[in-house]
């Protein structure tokens, strides 16, 4: 993940190693991690590897959800990716 810390008074950027976890969403295991620290005006975004997900009637789609929130906000964007489903 990328983003900027103040370090002696300044923004530095920094890159950060990724850490993938694991949300199941509308029935399917999908992987997530954090993209960016928040800083400024902006939230900390978080994004779902791409998916495939299939409706009872045989459609289907490819997936990728980003949700924006502060970092460390693990527990909510778990809550928030679980959250999505499928209209049938």
């Amino acid at each position: 993940m990328s983003g900027e810390i103040m370090a002696d008074g300044e923004l530095t950027g920094v890159e950060i190693p990724q850490r993938f976890r694991s949300v199941e969403i509308a029935g399917k295991i999908v992987r997530w991690f954090q993209e960016a620290l928040s800083g400024g005006a902006d939230g900390a975004y978080y994004s779902t590897e791409g998916f495939l997900l299939s409706d009872g009637n045989g459609q289907s789609g490819h997936y990728n959800l980003i949700v924006e929130s502060g970092n460390g906000a693990g527990p909510e964007v778990v809550r928030r990716f679980a959250s999505a489903r499928l209209e049938k």
